[in-house]
């Protein structure tokens, strides 16, 4: 006897409570997290630097009865600049394909995670292109298998001889010194995470 088969009774189509996509997790770029949004209402501008010198100097002196204090003051540095490229990206959505999509497929939101995704890959590139990188700070230390020389220290995947600990202390002292502000972060790839996490002297 004539039956109709599995794939005469059903013709295949999308689900509609289900699709698969590939984004990465925001929480992983680190450009906002470490600098902070500064709102301005120019593309382009100067901005005041203070002479940290000027505010970490001992300059007080005793000062006796009926005589002027010990005075000072301070330098202001007006010729920095700053311009504010403007950065875009789009993905167009047409009337008809909006109309056609599938259920399971939201065109709108998922133009809109491509194009916040494409923005914050750039923002992450820049920021990784212009301070996550040596010669862009006043202090670079740079790991080295052996035999450490200035500025240099035993890699941290070195789990005998590497001292992540001393030396991310000794770092933070060199700021202080220098600022008179204690640094409040520490931005790693994920290799060197991954180091610091197996070494003993964090475990």
């Amino acid at each position: 006897m004539t039956q109709p088969t599995n794939s005469a009774v059903h013709v295949d189509a999308a689900l509609t409570n289900i699709s698969v996509a590939f984004l990465q997790n925001a929480n992983h770029f680190a450009a906002g997290r470490v600098f902070p949004n500064v709102p301005v209402s120019k593309q382009s501008d100067r901005y005041f630097v203070f002479d940290r010198g000027d505010f970490n100097r001992d300059e007080a002196e005793v000062r006796a009865p009926g005589t002027e204090s010990a005075g000072g003051g301070y330098e202001l540095d007006n010729t920095p600049t700053y311009f504010a490229n403007v950065y875009a990206f789009h993905h167009d959505v047409p009337d008809q394909v909006r109309s056609n999509a599938d259920p399971a497929v939201d065109v709108e939101r998922a133009a809109a995670e491509l194009v916040m995704h494409k923005m914050l890959i750039k923002r992450e590139k820049v920021w990784t292109t212009n301070f996550f990188t040596g010669g862009k700070w006043t202090n670079d230390y740079d790991g080295v298998a052996s035999s450490p020389g200035t500025n240099e220290v035993i890699q941290w995947s070195d789990t005998t001889s590497g001292d992540p600990i001393g030396d991310i202390r000794a770092a933070k002292t060199t700021i202080l010194e220098s600022t008179g502000f204690m640094p409040n972060k520490l931005v790693l790839t994920q290799p060197v995470m991954d180091a610091l996490v197996d070494h003993p002297d964090i475990v």
